[in-house]
């Protein structure tokens, strides 16, 4: 009895210990937009999916980041923005890009 209460302990702390939140930024940089994404320890989100869509959820873009947790990218339209990142296991973020900004960028 002791030792399934004492792997049930280790697994329920183990999880939680792997678990990582992301955060993703976006900004736009001479008409491209740059895209980070990080672990909540620091770390890149290396070589994962992203998507980028429109306002009503169209997938115009898809890729995936580099190892430093990096894309850029050529906006694919002059429009409100949300790009996805999926790190797996449920851990996704979001960030988002106006249009504005977008058409301010090639001022």
């Amino acid at each position: 009895m002791r030792r399934v209460f004492a792997l049930t302990l280790l697994l329920g702390v183990s999880g939680t210990a792997l678990a990582h939140d992301i955060a993703v930024w976006a900004e736009v940089v001479k008409g491209r937009v740059h895209v980070e994404a990080y672990f909540s320890d620091g770390s890149p989100v290396g070589d994962v999916p992203v998507e980028v869509a429109n306002a009503e959820g169209k997938v115009l873009l898809s890729g995936h980041t580099n190892a430093k947790g990096v894309f850029d990218f050529a906006p694919p339209a002059k429009a409100d923005l949300t790009i996805s990142v999926s790190a797996g296991d449920g851990h996704t973020a979001t960030a988002h890009v106006k249009a504005e900004d977008l058409k301010n960028a090639e001022k």
